[in-house]
């Protein structure tokens, strides 16, 4: 039997499991920019974000750089690093986007718990590990989102 495809009113979410975070209470959108050298990493979180009310995702990266060229056009409230990101040293990179952005909230995602320690070392506000199931991610997320909007 061939299955059948979701009408296109239902709503229909690649992450079926996956219950949304309730971001209702929460008056703004939180601008969000991606930057994971892993393709399927990166394309899973950008797609995860979009799906919930309450962030917005205004750009990914792949490498260092590129993230800081993307400050540089605007900030936005919150930079999400994959902690295996490629050069420069994570501090002069975090200390850069902070230069930039004096009010950007720098969350580091890492698949190696003993990162955790050396990220908030290294100025990272939020450690959150890659071993964590969707909805905690985004729970962690959108716990710093009214800091981000009192400013």
């Amino acid at each position: 039997k061939i299955p059948q495809m979701p009408d296109a009113s239902e709503e229909f979410s690649c992450y079926p499991d996956v219950e949304r975070v309730d971001a209702s209470s929460k008056e703004m959108t939180m601008r969000i920019l991606i930057a994971e050298d892993v393709p399927a990493v990166q394309n899973g979180l950008r797609i995860l974000f979009e799906l919930q009310e309450g962030l917005e995702v205004l750009g990914t990266a792949t490498e260092a750089n590129e993230l800081i060229s993307l400050i540089e056009k605007g900030c936005p409230d919150a930079v999400l690093i994959g902690w295996e990101l490629p050069e420069p040293l994570r501090i002069e990179l975090f200390k850069t986007l902070r230069r930039t952005c004096p009010n950007l909230t720098v969350i580091v995602l890492s698949g190696r718990p003993e990162a955790r320690r050396a990220a908030l070392a290294a100025g990272a506000n939020l450690f959150i590990s890659k071993a964590a199931p969707p909805e905690q991610l985004l729970a962690s997320i959108l716990s710093i989102r009214p800091v981000i909007n009192e400013d």
